[in-house]
């Protein structure tokens, strides 16, 4: 009887073993997808660039790596020393989050694990500053 429970535990042991194996290599099929999905979304910005995004702000450049994407943008008309930082940095990140969390595609993402990066140059190359998106900012 000892030797009957052995077996089933063994048995029960390298069940679990095997279906969170299962759960792993999914969980590796779907990241692979989420990537696809943002190389695919990458090519197709990557081939309008650069382009202005208001009369200040040109989008120099974007890419992916991993689940992440990473925005290079310049404010043509300003250096870093002549903007308030943390002002300018805070409505840009307010607006980022209200697109993002009231449009479908952006939300999918979210929910799946992408985080945006916003990286702001000056006119002279100098980082203003990045603001970082994530399902948290969206409360998802």
């Amino acid at each position: 009887m000892k030797t009957l429970g052995k077996i089933v535990g063994v048995i029960g042991l390298l069940t679990i073993i095997a279906f969170t194996g299962a759960i792993g290599e999914n969980k590796g099929k779907f990241d692979v997808a989420i990537e696809e999905e943002l190389i695919e979304t990458t090519k197709q910005i990557k081939s309008q660039l650069p382009i202005m995004v208001d009369q200040e702000t040109r989008l120099d450049t974007l890419m992916c790596l991993e689940k992440q994407m990473h925005y290079k943008y310049t404010m043509i008309n300003a250096s870093e020393n002549e903007l308030d930082k943390e002002a300018f940095l805070n409505n840009i990140k307010k607006s980022l989050i209200k697109n993002h969390c009231s449009n479908e595609n952006p939300i999918k993402m979210l929910k799946m694990g992408v985080t945006y990066y916003y990286n702001y140059f000056d006119k002279n190359g100098v980082l203003i500053g990045t603001i970082n998106i994530r399902k948290q900012n969206c409360g998802l």
